[in-house]
């Protein structure tokens, strides 16, 4: 709550957008602070023109000591999420609009919290229910054309979920590599790159050298990617070992 960090493709920091335009700050008026704003994190869009567009937390002072809190309380506006809203809005006149309702008339799925609405190309639709472990597709007309369950209400859920069918990203770190010596002698290197997308490499070039510090003068092995964490075996004698892609 109460920040936005924007990465570019290598997770390097871009910008951090918080709100600084005199909206109230949550950390100078409410005891779960301080942090920097009441811009709500889960609710942020870059539009086609670079400008981000974010939602906050209406958060009111109120009188709560009919529940046993205090009497200068704060209320936390939230509703139940059930359909996906389309909303037009009137920046002159600070007014909202809703556009469209999109809801499955053969599921009635209600949602405490999370959950998201994605517009798709070809004017198809992609809404998740958060607390209620369920995705679905909807087509223009808006059938549902794809829906996935994934657990069991109420015991698991997905905080957001995105269609993203051209995101690509190379970390600028370096890779993760591990060594364990198996109960038969050999040495098994582990190799990792934590969060970079499929096409940012398909193998590993392994440099090993029989001196602790090189040097390495030409590869030994070029190790197929297989899924997060590939394993190969080293040489034996190997007591230095260099990965890279």
């Amino acid at each position: 709550m109460g920040l936005i960090t924007i990465l570019d493709s290598t997770y390097k920091l871009i910008n951090n957008l918080t709100l600084n335009d005199g909206i109230l700050k949550a950390g100078e008026s409410m005891q779960n602070g301080p942090y920097p704003s009441n811009i709500n994190i889960h609710e942020n869009f870059i539009t086609a023109k670079g400008s981000p567009t974010v939602t906050t937390y209406s958060s009111t002072l109120y009188d709560l000591s009919a529940v046993g809190d205090p009497k200068d309380g704060w209320l936390l506006d939230r509703t139940d999420h059930s359909m996906g809203l389309t909303l037009y809005l009137d920046l002159q006149k600070r007014m909202v609009e809703t556009v469209s309702a999109l809801q499955d008339p053969q599921d009635t799925i209600y949602a405490d919290c999370q959950g998201t609405y994605q517009h798709l190309p070809h004017d198809h639709k992609f809404l998740a229910y958060g607390q209620i472990p369920k995705f679905k597709e909807y087509e223009n007309n808006d059938r549902v054309v794809m829906e996935a369950k994934f657990g069991q209400d109420n015991q698991v859920s997905s905080c957001r979920s995105h269609w993203v069918s051209d995101w690509s990203a190379t970390p600028y770190w370096a890779p993760k590599i591990a060594t364990t010596q198996e109960p038969n002698g050999n040495v098994t290197l582990s190799i990792s790159w934590n969060v970079a997308t499929p096409d940012a490499y398909n193998s590993w070039i392994v440099y090993e050298s029989n001196d602790v510090d090189g040097p390495f003068k030409q590869r030994s092995q070029q190790v197929r990617k297989t899924g997060f964490e590939t394993n190969t075996t080293l040489s034996a004698g190997t007591r230095s070992v260099m990965a890279a892609v």
